[in-house]
């Protein structure tokens, strides 16, 4: 009898030894220090370990605070100043040329309505006959100007007046004039004074494309102004050759009427903004370099206390990536 109580005494103590081999470490540990204090050093445990993980990632920082102490780097690092690349992309974008087509058919309009002057003028036998003709299509004509066209048709001036012509088609293509509002649609607008127009040879070979020719410092005649016009289609009138005082007033004030109808610059706004892409994708991102203790916020910018933006904190956020890299 005593020696099964030894045997049942012997086999309790080999169960509570070996229930207590499976108690967990989490359970050794609370019964030691007890549960608060264990939970503490397992919450301080996790933050450490994110804070050398994550850096500054995880500390509180937010658009509008403002930091008492200088924020350092914490490692060498380079950030992009996203604010900085756009600021030179827009100013690439506004250097790029404007592109305008030359108005061909506004050109090849006026060289037809001067000739046919002088046709009306070589089929009319008398002043009568030649308003008649030429009053209808916009010319303004007189006695004067009927008499130096009928002498051109006596003497065969036909030559004479086919240069002048000529001469005229020419001046026109060198003298740009252009609608204003047309241009300003671009964004940002303009900052330099060369513009690239679309040209071609006054013989181009069969199925010959336009090709742009950048001009600097072009002038450029705005349409809306009347005066300037009329002073224009004067100049263009006389260098062409045209007689004065007899012919050239007539040719002047048609010139006048069409050129503030018309411009002979047409804006090719698909170009423009291809130029522009084209300037704006060809800036390189601006990079600043900074190296571990560097101080890359500081709590002040002169006199003024610096609040945090969206721009700092994409700082701090390239620090931390590299620091968690």
């Amino acid at each position: 009898m005593a020696g099964s109580t030894k045997t049942r005494i012997r086999r309790k103590r080999v169960r509570e030894q070996r229930a207590e081999s499976t108690i967990s470490w989490w359970e050794r540990f609370r019964a030691t220090v007890g549960l608060w204090p264990a939970l503490m050093c397992l919450v301080f445990a996790s933050v450490a370990t994110g804070i050398a993980l994550y850096g500054r990632q995880l500390l509180d920082y937010s658009v509008g605070q403002k930091i008492d102490q200088p924020i350092i780097a914490q490692v060498d690092f380079e950030w992009i100043n996203e604010a900085q690349t756009e600021q030179d992309r827009q100013r690439a974008r506004a250097a790029a040329p404007s592109f305008y087509k030359t108005n061909h058919t506004l050109i090849n309009d006026i060289g037809l309505a001067t000739q046919t002057l002088y046709q009306d003028a070589m089929a009319s036998e008398t002043f009568e006959a030649f308003a008649a003709a030429a009053e209808p299509r916009g010319w303004t004509v007189d006695q004067a100007l009927f008499g130096e066209l009928r002498k051109l048709v006596n003497e065969q001036g036909g030559e004479a007046y086919a240069k002048w012509v000529d001469n005229l088609r020419t001046g026109l293509r060198t003298c740009y004039t252009f609608r204003p509002a047309d241009s300003r649609a671009r964004q940002p607008e303009a900052s330099g004074p060369t513009v690239s127009i679309l040209t071609r040879p006054v013989n181009p070979p069969e199925g010959a494309e336009p090709q742009p020719v950048a001009l600097e410092a072009v002038l450029l005649y705005p349409v809306a102004n009347a005066d300037q016009m009329q002073r224009l289609a004067g100049e263009l009138a006389s260098e062409a050759g045209f007689p004065m005082p007899t012919v050239q007033p007539a040719i002047r004030d048609l010139l006048s009427q069409r050129l503030q109808a018309e411009p002979l610059l047409l804006y090719d706004k698909a170009l423009t903004q291809e130029a522009m892409q084209k300037a704006a994708a060809e800036v390189k991102p601006a990079v600043i370099s900074y190296t571990r203790g560097q101080p890359i916020v500081s709590p002040t910018h002169g006199s003024e206390e610096v609040v945090l933006t969206a721009e700092h904190l994409s700082l701090l956020e390239a620090d931390a990536e590299q620091y968690r890299a």
